[in-house]
């Protein structure tokens, strides 16, 4: 008996010891995670264009569907974010708060060397988000669900859309959390506002009282060699054209204009980026031609902005 006594408490003691070394494996595992991706956003030079410090106090892992887990800095095409991704985080230890409401958001801090005293892309953001423990579904995860199932989306995900010749741009996603004195500003407190191209973050987090993000990473995207053309969706369509709030727009540009010979055909349309000109239009009296316009400008009176070249 004694000795059934003793084997049991030594076999105990054992389960405790490795459970201690697992916990300490694991806490060791997500502190180096977060390591490298505080060095991943200043190799990127997200700090301090986007951020002026990176301090999280937990790891960030981002799953697009029929991608994976993606890393910090990894390299994905167009069709492969067409989607909104899965976001968890693991906590760097037990000191780091999980209760109340966070700030998720994404923004397109355009391509490394962007004068980021401008402006960002805002591509995704929801407050009020909650951190959910993910054990009941997943035992064996240790991983805390970044859940929007209750929070105010103020802007649904819409997909990265690159415009060609503008270089790697990188989408940081981060995880804030909201004080008792968190207030956005008016324009950014209802749900499913169109897409903002003129959104500051530095001066969103400051003018909300937001605190320093505990969680993020970032992905890098460039537009496709062969064309401009928008990225496919999963079931095989063009991406949708977002709505675009026109007190945000401040392109000037007009297409530039080529008739087609063929009255009741469909001419093209080229953007021209920078051009301030009118539209050159000739024998088109009598047509009954109507226009496409590649690049999806909205117009405002007479001018056209170009908000693809934008996102």
């Amino acid at each position: 008996m004694s000795y059934l006594f003793s084997t049991t408490l030594a076999f105990s003691f054992l389960g405790l010891l490795a459970s201690a070394q697992s916990n300490v494996t694991g806490t060791n595992d997500t502190a180096s995670g977060i390591a490298g991706i505080q060095a991943s956003f200043k190799n990127a030079s997200l700090v301090p264009d986007l951020l002026q410090s990176f301090d999280p106090t937990a790891l960030m892992n981002v799953t697009f569907p029929g991608v994976g887990a993606i890393t910090a800095g990894q390299n994905l095409s167009t069709q492969q974010t067409t989607t909104a991704p899965n976001v968890t985080i693991l906590l760097a230890n037990s000191s780091v708060p999980t209760t109340g409401n966070f700030t998720l958001i994404m923004v397109d801090a355009l391509a490394a060397g962007t004068n980021e005293s401008g402006t960002q892309v805002l591509h995704w953001l929801a407050n009020g988000v909650t951190l959910n423990n993910r054990s009941s579904s997943d035992p064996s995860s240790s991983s805390l669900e970044v859940s929007t199932a209750n929070a105010l989306v103020v802007s649904n995900y819409f997909p990265p859309q690159p415009p060609p010749g503008t270089g790697l741009h990188r989408y940081a996603i981060l995880l804030l959390p909201q004080p008792p004195t968190f207030s956005p500003p008016a324009n950014l407190s209802t749900a499913n506002i169109s897409i903002d191209l003129n959104f500051h973050f530095k001066d969103y987090v400051a003018s909300s009282n937001l605190s320093q993000p505990i969680a993020g990473t970032f992905f890098l995207e460039q537009a496709a060699a062969n064309g401009t053309a928008p990225p496919a969706t999963a079931n095989g369509t063009s991406a949708p054209t977002p709505p675009v709030s026109s007190s945000l727009v401040n392109a000037t540009s007009t297409p530039s204009v080529t008739p087609s010979l063929n009255a009741t055909s469909t001419p093209s349309v080229t953007p021209s980026l920078n051009a301030t000109s009118t539209p050159s239009v000739t024998s088109l009296a009598n047509s009954t031609s109507t226009y496409s316009v590649s690049s999806y400008p909205t117009v405002s009176g007479s001018t056209s902005s170009y908000f693809w070249d934008l996102i």
